[in-house]
């Protein structure tokens, strides 16, 4: 079976819009990944640390995530885990 990625402007049928095809639509892909941060291969909303990734790091990379799909699509993410703790901007 041949997958295809649904046009992000025919996907918004509901209030709150696929979290995941959001994510496609903005450029990001599955398997994606920053140094030691990386999207899931299957599950693009499932950020790993592959090894020795700081907290800072995965902040950021989340960051470039709402940052991105905010400026593209103009739909605002807002994460699901709280961060604890103090992270600079970089």
């Amino acid at each position: 079976m041949k997958k295809q990625l649904v046009p992000y402007d025919t996907c918004w049928d509901t209030e709150l819009p696929n979290a995941a095809l959001v994510l496609l639509a903005a450029g990001f892909s599955r398997g994606q990944s920053w140094g030691a941060v990386k999207l899931h291969d299957k599950h693009v909303l499932k950020i790993q640390n592959t090894g020795d990734a700081t907290a800072q790091q995965i902040y950021d990379v989340v960051r470039e995530i709402v940052s991105t799909v905010e400026s593209k699509l103009n739909i605002h993410l807002e994460a699901e885990v709280k961060f604890v703790g103090e992270f600079g901007v970089s």
